[in-house]
This record gives structure tokens, sequence and C-alpha cells, in this order.
């Protein structure tokens, strides 16, 4: 697995194939993609492919998409966990989703990384769905060394 990183103009083609590739996968259900605009867009590669991606707004993980052949292998866990460190490091107190709760597998990721049931509502949540929150420490800075005389 590669680094998590962000969208880049050298990855924009294999961006346009993992939407082709995702609608074709989800063909039926009612969603589709054709791009995701956001202030950040965390994506896993998989030998130079994206085979999963992340969208954060703010304190809220917007989308979670992982290629089907691509699950239960470690994307899924990486994209959420780098979207944590990413507001942990934006000085946000949390990081917030909503799943649905027929969504098991994504259902026990989120529990197994540390998420809990959210006590508020956040802005960015949609009704009915289940609201997660994930208390995130304060980001620990290391003071810039102390310039000699």
């Amino acid at each position: 697995m590669e680094p998590i990183s962000t969208l880049r103009p050298e990855l924009a083609p294999s961006f346009t194939a993992f939407c082709r590739e995702l609608n074709t996968a989800v063909a039926g259900l009612g969603h589709t993609i054709a791009g995701l605009p956001s202030p950040e867009l965390l994506l896993a590669t998989d030998r130079g492919a994206i085979v999963g991606v992340a969208q954060l707004k703010g304190d809220f993980l917007a989308k979670l998409l992982v290629l089907p052949q691509a699950r239960r292998q470690g994307f899924g866990r990486a994209l959420v966990q780098t979207a944590a460190q990413r507001c942990q490091q934006a000085g946000y107190s949390a990081l917030y989703l909503d799943t649905s709760p027929s969504l098991r597998a994504a259902l026990a990721l989120y529990r197994s990384i540390g998420f809990a049931p959210a006590p508020t509502l956040h802005p960015l949540s949609a009704p009915g769905a289940l609201h997660l929150w994930l208390p995130l420490p304060p980001a620990v800075t290391t003071p810039a060394p102390a310039e000699s005389a």
C-alpha cells in the first residue's frame, strides 16, 4: 500500500478511472459520482492507481469510498486515520461522520478505530443517518529551536 496523498494533476486520469469503476460497481444503487470537489480529497493508491478516496470538509468525513476489489486490505482504515490526523493537525477536537446503519463493514471499521455515537448532530450530517465521532487529542507541536545570539 502506498502512502495516502492528496489529488495531484498526475493522478487525475487515475481518478477519472476510479470514478468510472466505482460507478460500475454500484450501478443500480442510485448513486454515482463524477468527481468529488473538496477542500481536502485524500487518495489511497495501489501501484499508481487510485483504489479509494476520503473527502474531508473541515472536521467532517463526508465520503469514504474504496473499490470493491480493494476492500479489506487496509485502504479504508488508512484513509480514515489520515483524515483524523489532518483534523488533529488543523486543530479540530474531533472527526465526525455519518453512515447508513446497513453498512456493517463500514461500521465495524469505524468502531475498531474508536468512533462512537456522536453526542450532538454535526451541521453536515444527513437526516436519518447514524452519526459518529472520534475525539482527537490536541496536536503536539514542537517549539522552534531558540536562536543563539
